[in-house]
């Protein structure tokens, strides 16, 4: 629990007001850290940055740029914008975020449209954040071009891909995807999924 204090003044009195907000973990996904020796980000430098900034209980995942967190804010878009002012600041990169509430996090597992039991090869399965819902005739022109064997199903802001000729083959990159729907998007494999989700329980 985070005690946060607010002021309330009138012509009348000044009157302070305190209220408890539980804090819940939320998962940050950043876009395009680490890659191809681009967009240099040690981790361990990033837990420091975001702990002195008044993120609580910061863990990451890999390298590629994910992080578990508490914080007192209840709007993702503000903790957004906290996450990419702190990162240019200490580090001079502009990096796009995401963030998900742990329910948002388990809504895009359990929504997944693949049927996992008839033996698909996981390994092969993606998960693309967007940041709105993709227009999807836009979308249905982008993979006629470009999807080749590739299978994708959107789900509100999300893209489920299935690769069967593996996730590297794939041309529906993270580049591409943000280039045709012209907003930001990042991408997750099946098995980052199920980890970051046990980092949140």
């Amino acid at each position: 629990m985070k005690c946060i204090f607010s002021k309330c003044q009138n012509a009348a009195a000044s009157i302070k007001v305190y209220y408890f907000a539980k804090m819940s973990k939320r998962v940050a996904l950043l876009r395009g850290v680490n890659v191809s020796g681009k967009n240099l980000l040690k981790m361990a430098e990033l837990r420091r940055v975001l702990g002195s900034s008044g993120f609580n209980d910061v863990e990451t995942y890999i390298q590629s740029g994910n992080i578990i967190f508490d914080h007192p804010l209840q709007d993702s878009t503000e903790i957004e914008e906290e996450i990419r002012k702190s990162i240019f600041k200490e580090f001079g990169l502009s990096v796009p975020v995401i963030v998900k509430t742990k329910p948002e996090w388990e809504d895009a597992i359990h929504k997944m449209p693949y049927d996992l039991s008839s033996g698909i090869d996981t390994k092969k399965l993606m998960v693309t954040f967007l940041r709105e819902k993709p227009d999807l005739n836009i979308l249905n022109e982008m993979l006629e071009k470009f999807g080749g064997n590739d299978q994708v199903v959107a789900v509100g802001r999300q893209l489920y891909l299935y690769c069967p000729n593996g996730l590297g083959q794939s041309k529906l990159t993270n580049n591409l995807i943000e280039q045709k729907l012209r907003q930001e998007a990042t991408s997750r494999n099946w098995n980052t999924m199920h980890a970051l989700m046990n980092l949140l329980s």
